[in-house]
């Protein structure tokens, strides 16, 4: 069964006007369950940083150009680290009950939150293919680097 390992969440979008507009929001959604902010704020953040309305959006370039966003560090985790990249996105889960991440399969990106995927669905026969490391940090979020060079 799959929902074992979904908690289901929209980061917010059902309560905004981009309601039944917004769509290949994931980053969106992520970001916002991630940070802890409102579906608004996420998405004037990934706005600044070059996302268009309706477009997906690369974001592990982004986080990699703006490490810190509201107040949380963005940190890559190395293939080296166990169950990773390659692995499903079930094992991911199953090995990493403890903690936040922001976890990247073909074509979609997904908060995991202590065990949990938090989104509006999961694949869990996905390949996990990027995984950032999501933690509280002091440090201040800079100007907002577009993923354009």
């Amino acid at each position: 069964m799959n929902h074992e390992l979904l908690k289901y969440s929209d980061g917010g979008l059902q309560m905004t006007a981009y309601k039944g507009v917004e769509k290949n929001d994931c980053t969106v959604r992520a970001l916002a369950i991630l940070a802890k902010v409102p579906y608004e704020k996420a998405h004037e953040i990934l706005e600044l940083g070059g996302r268009r309305n309706r477009k997906g959006f690369y974001m592990g370039r982004f986080l990699e150009r703006n490490p810190v966003l509201c107040g949380y560090k963005f940190t890559p985790v190395s293939f080296g680290e166990r169950l990773t990249m390659g692995k499903t996105l079930r094992q991911f889960i199953n090995n990493n009950k403890k903690g936040e991440y922001m976890v990247f399969v073909r074509g979609h990106a997904t908060s995991v939150v202590d065990g949990k995927c938090v989104d509006t669905y999961i694949r869990p026969k996905s390949r996990v293919i990027n995984v950032f490391r999501v933690e509280p940090t002091d440090l201040q979020m800079e100007n907002i680097k577009p993923n354009w060079f």
